[in-house]
Formats: structure tokens, C-alpha cells, sequence
């Protein structure tokens, strides 16, 4: 199945977010929505927002809160992007000019602060149709994992120390714990517990550490291909998995070699290609893709305790697009 024919699982209750969330990003204000309707026009995937809507379908139907549940994480992930964009000085997204390379640091920083003003008014505008503590506790949690991942990325790209147990948590906080809140929101949205919420979140999870991994494999593919620069997180002196394993196989010498290799890596774009040949030559590309259906076996595993539907069915086939998308 392609995205779209997931998408249209759920049919017209997909076109009705993709109505709802525009609206919530729109600004009356002339200046700030020349922006957010730059940033609109830069969406990707909405995996997010679907998987939060799929969810609730799986767990009993989609509904007003399902919806906003899906804008509030699509919310919260757009101004993630923006402050990752910032901080990584960043000249594209999805191939095209950053907002903060169009504009300026400052523009991107406030738009994305923003966006989560949105996302916060849109679970105080549930409180009072009925009980956001949840909501919040949700979005407030994946809020903080995310920063903790960014912040624990940060410190150990500084000194290259990664190891593969602190790549899964910096990915689980960074990246999985927004996919795992989306299905989670929608879940508890339809008004699902136990057994089932815990399954909806483990699926979210998986998902999630699925999704980096495959991510962190594609910067070694084809730019032509991915639509985005390959080797940018080398650039970036970060070691992702198939790095990490490339590493872990060499000797002491070409370890420290390489190692040198990335520090100086955005200097020397030489460095680059010679590390990616490297991770290519030890098979630390296909370590990762292993790892990587691994965690989407975990995902369609944990779907295992509903039925079979046609939404359980596009969530499996959701799985599969994660674990071997080309872009």
C-alpha cells in the first residue's frame, strides 16, 4: 500500500483534519501567517497526525478530540522541526529553503514557539468539553523526552561518545516518543484502557525507534533518491547506528582514523564520502536495516491483541512503508 491508500482508510475523516489542523495554524496576524503558510507548504508525511487518527479508529472511532489529538502532535512536531532546523543551522527542509535560511534564527525560533501556542490552546479548548488531564500528560511527557534526547544528542556529538545503547535512548526520546504519544492520544481518545492502551503505545513506540533507524540509513543513499543530502549527520558529527556498528567492527586504528575523519568532517567534505564508505564496507548499513525490521516486527507484534479490520491492516501496512521508505 502506498501513504495515500493508507490515508484513505479513514477517508473522509482524514480530509476533515487536514481542514482542521490548516485552520489552526493559520494566524490573523498578516506577517506571522506569510510564514506558517510557508511552513504548511513545506508538510511532509503527517505520519503523526495518522497514526493518532488510526489509532483511534482501531480503538473504538475517530471523533472531535481524535482530531485535535492529531493537530496538537503534528503541531508539536512542525516546531520541533523549525528548532531543529535552528540549531543545526540548517539550509533546507525537505528540499527546500529553511524557514530560518528564508527568514532568520529569530523568525523560526517564534514560529515554532507558535505552533506550540496552538497546540497548547487546542487542550484548553478540550477542558472544556471534558477532561484534558490526559492530553496534557501526554503532550507534556513526549515534550520533555524530546528535549532530553536533544540535549543528550548535543552533549555526546560534542565529544563522539555514542554507543548503541545511548543512540536507542537518545532516538526513543527524540523520535519515538512522539510517534508513541500520537498513538497513545488516539487511543485514548475513542476511550481505550488496559490492555489496549498499553498495546496502542507499544506500537507507537516500536514504530518510532523503526522510523530513526530507517531515517539515519537513508542519509547514506542517493540524494536523487531520499530528495534530501546524503552524509549530513557525519557533517554533523553524529553517530547513528550504522556508524556506531561500522566502528565497533574495526580495529583500534582505523577507529581512532575515522573518528578523526568525522570531527573534521563539515572542514573536509572528503571526510564524508570516505567515512560513508567505510559504514558501507564494515555492513553497517545492512546491521541497521536489520535492526530496523526488528523493531517494525515489535510494532505489528504489539498489534496482535485486536482483530483484524481494514485499519489494523493499514497500520501493518503502515509498518512496512516506515521500515523500507526510500525518502
Amino acid at each position: 500500500m502506498q501513504l495515500s491508500d493508507i490515508q484513505q482508510v479513514i477517508g473522509k475523516e482524514w480530509d476533515a483534519f487536514l481542514r482542521f489542523y490548516k485552520q489552526q495554524m493559520h494566524s490573523d496576524t498578516p506577517e506571522m501567517n506569510l510564514i506558517t503558510d510557508y511552513v504548511y507548504s513545506l508538510q511532509g508525511k503527517h505520519l503523526r497526525p495518522l497514526l493518532a487518527l488510526l489509532s483511534a479508529a482501531l480503538n473504538g472511532g475517530i471523533n472531535a478530540r481524535s482530531r485535535a489529538g492529531a493537530a496538537i502532535v503534528e503541531l508539536a512536531h512542525v516546531a520541533t522541526l523549525l528548532h531543529d532546523d535552528v540549531l543545526d543551522e540548517a539550509q533546507e527542509r525537505r528540499g527546500r529553503t529553511s524557514v530560518n535560511a528564508k527568514w532568520n534564527s529569530k523568525i523560526a525560533v517564534m514560529t515554532g514557539d507558535f505552533l506550540f501556542s496552538r497546540a497548547s490552546r487546542l487542550i484548553i479548548e478540550e477542558s472544556a468539553e471534558s477532561d484534558a488531564r490526559p492530553l496534557l500528560q501526554i503532550f507534556t511527557s513526549a515534550m520533555s523526552d524530546i528535549c532530553e534526547g536533544e540535549m543528550m544528542q548535543m552533549q555526546r556529538t560534542q565529544d563522539l561518545d555514542v554507543n548503541e545503547d545511548v543512540y536507542f535512548e537518545i532516538i526513543g526520546k527524540k523520535t519515538a516518543s512522539l510517534l508513541r504519544a500520537s498513538t497513545h492520544i488516539g487511543a485514548v481518545s475513542a476511550g481505550a484502557d488496559g490492555e489496549r492502551l498499553e498495546a496502542a503505545k507499544a506500537f507507537g513506540m516500536a514504530l518510532g525507534i523503526a522510523f530513526q533507524i530507517r531515517d539515519d540509513i537513508l542519509d547514506y543513499h542517493d540524494p536523487q533518491q531520499t530528495g534530501k543530502h546524503s552524509g549530513s549527520d557525519i557533517r554533523e558529527r553524529k553517530l547513528t547506528l550504522p556508524l556506531i556498528f561500522a566502528l565497533r567492527q574495526a580495529d583500534k586504528p582505523s577507529r581512532r582514523r575515522i573518528l578523526e575523519m568525522v570531527t573534521s568532517a563539515r572542514e573536509k567534505p572528503a571526510n564524508v564520502q570516505a567515512v560513508m564508505d567505510f559504514v558501507r564496507q564494515q555492513g553497517g548499513l545492512e546491521y541497521a536495516q536489520q535492526q530496523t525490521m526488528q523493531y517494525a516486527q515489535q510494532a505489528k507484534d504489539a498489534l496482535g491483541i485486536y482483530p483484524r479490520s481494514a485499519v489494523r491492516d493499514a497500520l501493518l501496512a503502515l509498518t512496512d512503508y516506515v521500515a523500507l521508505r526510500n525518502k
